[in-house]
């Protein structure tokens, strides 16, 4: 992806979800969060995300921007658990503070500790030639980026992956028609043998299911997720294992920091 400056990006900086508890869709319902890891003082990578999230029914859950009770780390760890995903942000500033190191590593450990049916989803998003020396030791997904339209366009449609909001409301409605369709079919059975009653409650209870298992997989966002490339690192003291979401052939691990090459487009292999 080709560098562009992003000085044509509307900064919004301190206003971005005030007060995103509040935030309500207008046909009711939380908005989708997500967690985003980073270090404030990288003030121009925040605001390209930013804008990101400022356009689209998901909100960045940038935490400095909030006004939170004491202590930070349980009101951090209640934001993770209720977040869709979590988003670190590497950058210089995370370098150079290790107070910042500190909490970014804590929030993937915390991410990755939670129960496997409250696991989270761990982003780590890089720019391009603006390499962070700081391993982050759960992840995975890894995604090298830069500031043109184009990877705009595939980070927002990770956000987007992750707004369920029109889940629950399609699933309630196959439901509906399903149940309705089963009792059809119900009644038809009815006829040709006794049993009425159980016959179209049975029919509606199956058609119900099956209308909104239909609906729930068609309507899932994750679907449109974009998936990478499974990598696993060559370091044998590493051997870490993440999507990569790159087109670059050089670029390091971000769990042990140590730089690979990749050949993306091998020739076939010689006819025998």
């Amino acid at each position: 992806m080709k560098s562009t400056s992003c000085s044509k990006l509307v900064s919004i900086g301190s206003i971005i979800n005030p007060n995103p508890d509040k935030i309500i869709r207008a046909k009711g319902g939380k908005m989708a969060e997500i967690f985003v890891a980073h270090s404030r003082r990288d003030e121009d990578i925040k605001n390209f995300f930013s804008n990101i999230f400022a356009g689209l029914a998901v909100i960045g859950r940038f935490v400095e921007f909030e006004g939170f009770t004491t202590p930070p780390a349980a009101y951090i760890e209640e934001r993770i658990k209720a977040a869709k995903a979590l988003f670190v942000l590497l950058g210089p500033h995370v370098q150079e503070l290790l107070h910042t190191q500190n909490w970014i590593s804590w929030e993937a450990g915390m991410t990755r500790g939670l129960s496997h049916q409250a696991r989270k989803d761990i982003w780590v998003f890089e720019l391009l030639d603006r390499w962070c020396e700081v391993p982050i030791p759960y992840l995975d997904h890894y995604v090298i980026y830069d500031q043109s339209r184009e990877a705009i366009s595939y980070i927002k449609s990770i956000v987007l992956s992750y707004d369920d909001s029109g889940v629950l409301p399609a699933t309630l409605l196959g439901a509906g028609i399903g149940g309705a369709a089963g009792a059809s079919i119900g009644a038809t059975a009815e006829q040709r043998q006794e049993g009425r009653g159980a016959a179209r409650a049975e029919g509606a209870l199956f058609g119900a299911i099956a209308g909104a298992a239909v609906s729930t997989l068609i309507t899932n966002p994750s679907r449109n997720r974009p998936v990478g490339t499974s990598i696993t690192c060559p370091n044998p003291d590493c051997r870490a294992s993440f999507q990569m979401h790159t087109t670059l052939d050089v670029f390091p691990c971000p769990v042990c920091r140590q730089w690979m090459w990749l050949q993306w487009n091998l020739p076939p292999p010689p006819e025998r």
